[in-house]
Order: C-alpha cells, then structure tokens, then sequence
C-alpha cells in the first residue's frame, strides 16, 4: 500500500526551549487550525527485518472526537533505532488509500486522506520525538488540499508479533 519507504534521517534534537522529557499531547496545524491530540499512542511490532508501527491519537475533549491513524512500516527490526528514521507516503494515483489511514475531524465526519506525507522519528527510545508534515485531501478531493503539520513525543510500546 503506498510507497511506504525507510529513509535514514539524522536525528534532530528537540528545540532547546521544549526538551522532550515526557509524552506531549500531539497538536497539529490542519489547514491552519491547531487540532489537540490528547492521547496518542505508538505501537511497535518486530517483524522480519522491519518494524510494523501503529502511530494514532484521539481528541478527548470534543464529542464527537477527532483522531489520526497511520500505519507504517520502517526497515530495521529495533526499535532503538527508530530515532532517526523517517516514512514517506505518497500514493499513486491508481492506489486507493484505505479507508482508516489518515486523520478524521468531528468523528469521521471530515476525512483527511494522505496525499503526501512523511513522518519522522527523533528522541530516545521509547520516548520517541515525531514530526509529521504533508498535504492531505478532504475527503477524498483532489480540489481541496489541506496542509498538515505537527510534532509531538510519544512513548512507544512494543508488541508481540501476532
């Protein structure tokens, strides 16, 4: 699904004014509006050489809540070595993006579909620094692209393999 590709990043350290010392909610500017993300998650399973990571974070104070869910796959089974690392996604045009990859307003009342989008991973294991900045399509339409952006620390869990 996607052009989900590993790319080897130096690690930024945080800006001196904010040192990341503990889990942030992830606040993101959509379109110019700064949505809070009160509780994230980053769920990383070893796989064969890789990490499965499920990086996703809902809004607790509004009814009904806005959330995000991305499912990435990075190179390297570690997850100590995720500081670094970063993901790009950009889906061909042909490539239907599955229907719960994105980040959803009001419920999943307004859809933003990733049309272009990288995360990257800095900080310390598990205390994982991330970054996500793309262009996202309101539900769905080429007509109307919607800047993303936003960073926030996340502890990463480690799963079982299934």
């Amino acid at each position: 699904m996607g052009c989900g590709k590993s790319e080897e990043k130096p690690a930024a350290p945080p800006p001196a004014s904010q040192p990341a010392t503990k889990p942030a909610p992830a606040v993101m500017n959509v379109g110019g509006e700064p949505i809070e993300f009160a509780v994230t998650h980053l769920d990383v399973t070893r796989e064969q050489s890789s990490m499965h990571l499920l990086l996703y974070g809902s809004d607790r104070a509004t009814k009904p809540q806005s959330s995000f869910y991305f499912d990435i796959t990075l190179d390297g089974d570690d997850p100590e070595t995720l500081p670094g690392k970063a993901w790009r996604f950009a889906p061909s045009a042909e490539e239907d993006v599955s229907g719960s990859l994105g980040i959803f307003l009001n419920g999943d009342a307004i859809r933003m579909q990733p049309k272009v989008v990288t995360v990257e991973f800095g900080g310390d294991y598990p205390l994982v620094n991330v970054t996500l900045a793309g262009s996202f399509l309101r539900d769905g339409d080429e007509a109307k692209p919607v800047k993303v952006s936003g960073a926030f620390t996340v502890i990463g869990t480690e799963k079982p393999n299934k």
